[in-house]
Order: C-alpha cells, then sequence, then structure tokens
C-alpha cells in the first residue's frame, strides 16, 4: 500500500471516527461563545430585558424563555446531527 492509499483507507476514516464527537461538542461552545461576543451580546441582550421588563413586568419569564430558546433553537440540531453522525460512523462491534 501506497502513503496516500494506507491514509485515505486506514487512517482518516479512524481519525475522522473519534474527532467526531468531540468536535460536535467544541461546535456547540464555539456557537454560545461566539453569541456572547456578538452584536446579540450579553449587554445587547441585558437592555433589551430590562426595556422589556421596564414596560411590561409580567413578562419576565418570557423574556427569559426567549433568550434561551435561541440558544436551544441554534445548538440542538448541531448536537443532534452530529451525534446522528457519530453513531453512524462508529465501528460495530
Amino acid at each position: 500500500m501506497t502513503f496516500t492509499q494506507n491514509l485515505t483507507n486506514v487512517v482518516l476514516p479512524q481519525a475522522l471516527r473519534g474527532a467526531i464527537t468531540p468536535l460536535a461538542s467544541v461546535t456547540i461552545a464555539l456557537i454560545k461563545n461566539t453569541t456572547v461576543a456578538a452584536a446579540i451580546g450579553v449587554a445587547e441582550t441585558a437592555a433589551l430585558m430590562s426595556s422589556a421588563i421596564e414596560l411590561r413586568a409580567d413578562l419576565n419569564y418570557v423574556t427569559f424563555a426567549l433568550v434561551a430558546g435561541f440558544f436551544i433553537i441554534v445548538t440542538l440540531p448541531i448536537g443532534i446531527g452530529l451525534t446522528s453522525l457519530s453513531r453512524r460512523m462508529a465501528v460495530k462491534r
């Protein structure tokens, strides 16, 4: 077997199988951390929540639920997709 054949047929498939699960965790953490630093950051979200709570104090929990729901909507499909990919590529024992 040549080096290229060895790499494409043996090494890379094994490395990819082992890297999918940590890749999922890192991707989700990256999305959460990027969101904090992005335009929709903590300060802007807090200001939005503050103005919403001042206008309608009864929407306090709804505002928190919307912010939490945003993170769930962004990260849940990535987690499900990468978990499914990890199970499909796992070695059958």
